[in-house]
């Protein structure tokens, strides 16, 4: 049996819908029925907080009901393996990677890719992420489940009504009459305008989130946030609150923790403490009905009821969660330190004797007091003093037989194999965690390389498994801001985030001289809205989930850019002989790179290759076959204005034959002077080729032999400075002998 919210009794799986459940016969999902899961869910984690919240003291140094036999002396190994750790999970800020989902030529998806890539990066910038990220590791590897959640914060400016007056005859066909300024008017309702918008990420305190049945994360029907409000954030939070004659029970949640079986600890009030009384608000995510509702579990209250306004395709606003133990049979975390609790009490008891041991090995012992020794043990160095019965000394054969100290070599030998013993239990945690001396640092000289890189392999085997959980966990948290910032963000919102538009041009076109339009800005905003469409077409990862997969490609492509290299410089001569045909060639080599994995584009290309004819080996250089062809063209030309000179020549000639001499000598002038020139111009043409050509040699010269007058002439400036501080020196050793001689 258990106790509900109201009071009532159940028994566990006697109902058969939500509404068996409910009081006073109400109908849908009530406060009732969901505080009776939210109480099942606390019996479910009962034990798992408990321990969580001593490992968290352990780990924090505090008082914990684990410390056994004393408060002092514990080897804190919990804290040792959680730092050593936490740099290997997580180090740097991953980096957003949105591309095609299948690489080929999508203008639309390579601009939606594009535009979501830089959202994201704005959105990391726009909070601390590197603080996030290492709250992430920590509640990993102490609690065994960090939780997170995604919001979508859109901020509004309120716009006051606003009343626009119309002169006669352009007012509106809905425009309102003013009788007593006899003026038209429309009226605007006061509305919120978005001016901005955001998606952030939080971390969830571990111990302030449930969740219902099941064994995987798909499998939950809810989940819920505990949230703790004063009067005046609960007023802002829930304006519109009518509570029905209900009053609120503010303070803390004793008696909530009372009414299902919840106890907080003395560290736990403190943590919670304050001046102003707090209500208590659980947030439940319910799935079958895509519905959030608040509930006041004190008062038993719903307090508010919404709709979904995320729209997210998992409908939950937290990516699936990573465990540090897994397990397929129940979805309560289990903390690493509970896999090695009991060596890590056995530590703590080895390190309490060892303290019990250093404590008792001290110089102690008896003496004769007949002897009258008991000032020797407090004088400072070097002080004799003086025997005041040294028959006595005689007799019992010197100071050293007059005094008996305590053995201290079996508190030696006891020492040793407690001291031995803890390092023992510290690798029997080492081998359960698989932090091997490398990882740590920290390695025993005598061992060889061999065995030294079997453990650098094995402990980074573990290390990399957790690294790659906590990175798909990241790049998790990315998709679903991904999808809030493609379904959520408005277009104008995006564009200006990005400084790129919707519009997906493509390239110019010769005949209109405009850019087509690949796709307009409705279209593109429909296809990037739409969740379907959007994971068919790009995919969001980040550089670290996908790390081993471009180093991989880029060895892989490396090493098919090699061999195809070789196969071509050794296939060449077969098929310039003729005796392999071209395209056999090509369907030999098609064989061997379908081995990589690397698409359908490698292959096409390859193909389009193996139908084109041999390069021509004696094809001419392109430059010169230019050249070539501007003088064909000259002569050309000079040949069409021979025959049309000579044709205005005859056609003159057969005009007039009589008393035209000299027309005729001066067309056969014009004739020459125009051969002339045409002969010049081709002239001036192949020399002005020459001539830059000539020019580029003698340029290169010049500036060689430049580069080498400026060094001579630095050199010979070096030399004479030199030369001048010599005679400078020169100068003032003789000033200096003949001061001298002038003084003596």
């Amino acid at each position: 049996m258990a106790i509900g919210d109201a009071g009532m009794s159940f028994d566990e799986g006697s109902a058969e819908k939500p509404e068996d459940l409910n009081n006073d016969g109400e109908k849908g999902i009530t406060a009732e029925y969901l505080m009776t899961e939210y109480d099942l869910a606390r019996k479910r984690t009962k034990g798992w907080i408990a321990n969580s919240s001593e490992i968290v003291k352990k780990y924090e140094s505090g008082e914990s009901s684990m410390k056994r036999g004393g408060k002092n002396n514990k080897h804190n190994i919990l804290y040792s393996n959680t730092e050593t750790q936490r740099p290997s999970l997580y180090n740097d800020k991953p980096i957003p990677d949105v591309r095609r989902r299948y690489r080929d030529k999508d203008p639309v998806a390579r601009r939606i890719s594009e535009m979501t890539e830089r959202c994201l990066n704005y959105t990391m910038d726009d909070y601390d992420w590197d603080d996030l990220a290492s709250d992430i590791v920590l509640d990993f590897l102490l609690v065994g489940r960090p939780m997170t959640r995604i919001r979508y914060l859109p901020e509004f400016n309120n716009v006051p009504e606003e009343r626009e007056e119309f002169e006669e005859g352009e007012q509106p066909e809905d425009a309102e009459y003013d009788d007593v300024k006899q003026v038209h008017f429309s009226t605007y309702e006061e509305y919120d305008e978005l001016t901005d918008e955001r998606v952030a990420c939080e971390l969830v305190q571990w111990d302030r989130f449930q969740h219902g049945s099941g064994r995987k994360w798909e499998e939950l029907p809810w989940v819920a946030y505990d949230h703790f409000f004063t009067k005046d954030e609960f007023e802002e939070n829930f304006p519109k609150f009518n509570d029905k004659g209900k009053r609120l029970t503010y303070g803390d949640d004793d008696s909530a923790s009372r009414l299902h079986n919840e106890s907080k600890s003395l560290e736990d009030k403190r943590r919670d403490a304050s001046v102003l009384k707090k209500i208590k608000v659980i947030e439940f995510w319910y799935k079958p009905t895509r519905t959030i509702y608040f509930v006041a579990p004190t008062d038993s209250i719903t307090i508010k009821e919404e709709e979904d306004q995320l729209g997210l395709e998992d409908f939950f606003p937290s990516p699936k969660p990573v465990f540090a133990i897994d397990s397929t049979s129940s979805m309560i975390p289990i903390p690493e330190f509970m896999a090695y609790k009991d060596q890590s009490d056995e530590l703590d008891r080895i390190s309490q004797r060892i303290q019990k041991v250093i404590s008792a090995i001290k110089a102690r012992g008896v003496y004769d007091a007949s002897l009258g020794i008991e000032r020797l043990f407090n004088e400072d160095d070097n002080k004799l003093i003086p025997a005041e019965n040294t028959s006595r000394f005689v007799e019992t054969g010197g100071l050293a037989n007059g005094i008996w100290m305590l053995p201290i070599e079996v508190f030696g030998n006891v020492l040793d194999k407690l001291y031995i013993a803890r390092e023992q239990t510290k690798a029997v945690i080492y081998e359960i965690i698989g932090l091997s001396d490398i990882v740590r640092g920290a390695s025993d000289p005598r061992e060889t390389k061999g065995a030294q890189q079997i453990k650098s392999q094995w402990a980074s085997s573990r290390i990399k498994r957790k690294q790659y959980r906590i990175q798909k966990y990241l790049r998790d948290i990315l998709r679903m801001k991904a999808e809030i910032i493609s379904t959520k963000f408005s277009p104008e919102t995006i564009e200006k985030m990005t400084g790129l538009s919707f519009d997906v041009e493509g390239e110019v076109d010769p005949k209109t001289g405009q850019r087509q339009m690949l796709s307009p800005r409705d279209k593109t905003i429909e296809i990037m809205q739409d969740d379907v469409i959007r994971g068919y077409r790009i995919d969001v990862e980040t550089d670290s989930t996908i790390a081993g997969m471009l180093e991989s490609d880029q060895q892989n492509i490396t090493r098919l850019l090699q061999g195809i290299a070789q196969y071509v410089q050794g296939m060449g001569g077969a098929v310039a002989s003729g005796f392999i045909p071209p395209k056999s060639a090509t369907q030999i080599l098609l064989a061997g790179i379908r081995k990589f994995k690397f698409g359908r584009e490698v292959e096409d290309a390859i193909e389009a290759i193996g139908d084109q004819p041999p390069p021509d080996q004696n094809k001419e250089d392109p430059e010169v076959a230019k050249n070539k062809a501007l003088l064909q063209i000259k002569q050309e030309e000079l040949k069409l204005k021979q025959q049309e000179m000579q044709m205005k020549s005859q056609m003159k000639s057969q005009e007039s034959q009589a008393g035209l001499q000299l027309d005729q000598q001066k067309a056969q002038t014009e004739y020459q002077i125009a051969m002339q020139e045409m002969k010049a111009e081709i002239e001036l043409e192949r020399e002005k080729v020459m001539n830059e050509m000539a020019l580029e040699r003698e340029k290169m010269k010049a500036e060689i032999a430049m580069d080498y007058e400026q060094m001579r002439a630095k050199l010979e400036i070096e030399g004479e400075k030199a030369e001048g501080m010599v005679e400078i020196a020169k100068v003032k050793a003789v000033q200096t002998n003949n001061e001298r001689e002038e003084d003596e």
